[in-house]
């Protein structure tokens, strides 16, 4: 956003991010005309990138997410691993008021309200039960009652819905990474079991080594165990 309507070239921006490759994208899926992107070069070491439309109705847009990372992976030589690739092909249609309620529910939980986390992830459910990522949503939120910073609600009060939640979520979808991550913390801060949560983190990192939470959760020193015990 910070170079919107700017008079910069796109090798100036590029510099000054230090990248080397700049995706130009436009397009509202919600009005319909295709969104597209046009990976750029700023450096001209490689062929001219050809522009890529797409046109996908709402309820496929984790597919569109999807094949628009497949597609710059391969514009820019990125070797992808069979497990990356095969994250990348498992999505589902979703329903587009379920998801508007998800990504809201993400967003207080952003801000640290995990109450109003909580009421949208309960609508995102409540419109579509099979809504894995709600249900780990929720979990989340509920884990943040409780965490040491809030503690806003008892922790046998709230994690057992938290690991149900967590549960569920994984019996929807058990390819994501966030419910063991969400297990991990009720393990930890309920349970008093720290060699199980970090069992569960390192469970959530194998399914998705870019789940930034996970690894941050893991280098916490009161969940790491000691030398001597690993």
């Amino acid at each position: 956003m910070h170079y919107k309507g700017t008079t910069k070239t796109v090798p100036e921006i590029a510099a000054k991010l230090g990248v080397d490759g700049i995706v130009e994208g436009s397009g509202d899926a919600r009005r319909r005309p295709a969104p597209y992107h046009r990976p750029v070069d700023p450096c001209g070491q490689r062929p001219a990138p050809v522009a890529h439309s797409y046109a996908r109705d709402l309820r496929d847009v984790l597919q569109l997410q999807s094949e628009v990372a497949q597609t710059i992976a391969d514009e820019i030589q990125v070797t992808l691993t069979p497990q990356e690739r095969a994250r990348l092909s498992r999505v589902r249609q979703v329903n587009v008021e379920s998801h508007e309620a998800y990504l809201r529910g993400h967003y207080h939980w952003g801000r640290a309200q995990p109450d109003r986390s909580i009421e949208n992830f309960q609508r995102a459910i409540a419109i579509d039960p099979d809504n894995a990522p709600a249900y780990a949503g929720m979990a989340d939120a509920q884990c943040m009652l409780i965490s040491a910073v809030l503690q806003a609600a008892p922790p046998a009060q709230i994690a057992p819905l938290a690991r149900a939640a967590a549960l569920r979520a994984l019996e929807l979808d058990e390819s994501l990474a966030e419910p063991a991550r969400q297990l991990a913390r009720v393990l930890f801060w309920h349970d008093r079991d720290p060699v199980g949560a970090e069992r569960e983190l390192r469970r959530a990192i194998q399914k998705n080594p870019n789940c930034a939470m996970a690894h941050l959760q893991c280098g916490i020193p009161v969940v790491r165990r000691s030398p001597a015990e690993q």
